[in-house]
């Protein structure tokens, strides 16, 4: 059972990275197309930070990635990962670019083919080496 798993393991494991690999998609959204809506874009302010935040509506579903940038020197800016899963894939949106005057955000968007299984693989293996290893250790203390 335990080298099942391991082996069921490496196989989700290989076919995951495999899709991953080969069929990502990327592309740049610009919004008020193909079904992408800026619906809010605002500005808010902390002690260490100035945070954007874009609600966007997509065909996936309603996001609000972020773009923080801190108040210490050097290079400062980061943006945030909006993830929206499925079953056979996953959507990553992230901003790219804006323009606060015209209320213009752009998008960068990756689509990741069966993800899932690159989990799921890892998993088996996992659960696959804790069981062949307890077993030993079960049969050296007993």
């Amino acid at each position: 059972m335990p080298a099942t798993l391991l082996h069921l393991g490496v196989i989700f494991l290989f076919v995951g990275a495999t899709s991953v690999w080969l069929f990502e998609e990327s592309k740049t959204i610009t919004l008020d197309s193909e079904g992408y809506k800026l619906l809010d874009l605002s500005i808010s302010e902390d002690a260490e930070k100035y945070t954007l935040t874009a609600i966007v509506k997509t065909p996936d579903g309603v996001i609000a990635p972020k773009v923080y940038f801190y108040k210490v020197a050097g290079n400062n800016r980061v943006s945030s990962v909006e993830i929206i899963p499925t079953v056979l894939w996953d959507n990553y949106y992230s901003i790219k670019s804006f323009d606060l005057d015209n209320n213009v955000v752009t998008l960068e968007y990756y689509r990741v083919p069966l993800i899932n299984a690159v989990w799921l693989g890892s998993a088996l293996m996992l659960l696959g080496a804790l069981l062949r290893f307890s077993g030993k250790v079960f049969k050296l203390g007993g």
